[in-house]
């Protein structure tokens, strides 16, 4: 769980190259819902988020979800092709965000 909390991303940033760096986080999971969790993170800290679906094809099994995290708030290294949604502009539902003191399982768990 330390991987996503405040502290946890605060230390991401802080060694990032600066100002373009974009952090990659990989969200995939089938019984956890991790968007509201990074997203929360990311409203805290000024950071602009966007989620992106890549859909399986020829080389993977499956697909995959990520969000991008930025403090510039610009992406331009992304695939502009690629299904993507600005969780800045985005109905995300919000979460009390985690630390290294609170995390709360049960509000993610995909029913």
């Amino acid at each position: 769980m330390h991987l996503l909390t405040l502290e946890a991303f605060e230390i991401y940033f802080k060694r990032l190259k600066k100002p373009s760096g974009i952090l990659c986080v990989h969200i995939t999971n089938t019984y956890l819902d991790l968007k509201p969790v990074v997203f929360s993170a990311a409203r805290s800290l000024g950071l602009r988020a966007v989620f992106v679906h890549s859909e399986r094809d020829e080389r993977t099994t499956l697909g995959s979800d990520w969000i991008l995290l930025s403090a510039e708030g610009d992406f331009p290294k992304v695939d502009p092709t690629a299904p993507r949604t600005d969780l800045n502009t985005t109905n995300v539902r919000m979460i009390r965000p985690w630390t290294d003191d609170f995390s709360n399982l049960i509000q993610i768990v995909n029913y």
